[in-house]
């Protein structure tokens, strides 16, 4: 499998910044074939110079300790809905998925964000709810981001402005297969509703993804999504992308995520996808 995950927006400088991104990781395996050749990274070069504002990338193999390839200058920002995929594990952790379905599926499939506070409060207080959510990201090989338990924007959610780097959030979704609990979270992430299938749900192949998108407080949009991707081969990748487009706008950044999703898959070497590695 190869997992890929794909953000774009507008990044805020108290919540966002270029710095927040885990440097170095892990050291590719030897075995290890690049899914994208120079050629290809020239290419998403001039794909990125068209697009304009700021575009981020993160390609890798599905499981743990992925070795994960970079495309892009963005390099994060904060998690928006697509911080409801942890939150849906964790509560599922906690006390399983049947009792929870309905919320977890509007949460999910629908992005709810009334849905997505149900869920959250059922893990309890909040530090408590954010250290359970830690623990479900943790699980799934990201070890270094930190839930925001306190309301920092009026409106908006506290669990929503928690800063996700692209590489961390890109180490979650690879090994979120490898995780029993992240079942029914997979198969919802399978039925997002129309109006959220783009970026990764139109890239012509069956995906399972979970966008996050919002705006800073000058209304500029970040728009990000993560997904899994099944290629035609039989393999799958995981992928995430993040962009602030250059209006700040929208539907400018769902546009780019789509036309990013495509290249990605006429792109990607299928025959150098690894295996599920749990």
């Amino acid at each position: 499998m190869v997992i890929l995950v794909l953000a774009t927006g507008v990044l805020l400088a108290a919540a966002c910044g270029g710095g927040d991104e885990a440097r170095g990781g892990p050291p590719r395996r030897a075995a290890d074939t690049e899914l994208l050749s120079a050629a290809d990274r020239r290419s998403f070069a001039r794909i990125s110079q068209q697009l304009g504002g700021r575009v981020g990338v993160r390609v890798s193999g599905v499981g743990r300790r992925p070795s994960i390839e970079r495309l892009g200058r963005l390099s994060g920002g904060v998690a928006w809905s697509s911080i409801k995929v942890p939150i849906g594990v964790a509560v599922i952790r906690r006390s399983g998925a049947s009792r929870n379905m309905s919320l977890l599926r509007r949460a999910i499939t629908a992005s709810d964000n009334h849905a997505a506070e149900q869920l959250w409060s059922s893990l309890g207080a909040q530090r408590t709810a954010g250290r359970a959510v830690e623990r479900a990201l943790a699980a799934a090989g990201d070890t270094s981001t930190k839930v925001q338990t306190r309301r920092t924007r009026a409106g908006f959610t506290s669990f929503g402005q928690t800063r996700w780097p692209l590489t961390s959030q890109q180490r979650f979704v690879a090994g979120l297969p490898c995780l029993p609990a992240s079942a029914p979270i997979l198969r919802l992430m399978g039925q997002v509703i129309a109006s959220q299938q783009w970026g990764l749900g139109s890239s012509r192949v069956p995906a399972r993804i979970k966008g996050g998108w919002g705006p800073d407080s000058a209304g500029r949009y970040l728009v990000r999504q993560m997904g899994l991707l099944e290629l035609p081969n039989g393999r799958t990748v995981a992928v995430s992308v993040a962009t602030i487009p250059a209006d700040g706008r929208y539907d400018t950044g769902v546009r780019s995520l789509t036309r990013i999703a495509r290249w990605l898959v006429q792109h990607l070497d299928v025959n150098g996808v690894p295996g599920r590695r749990c």
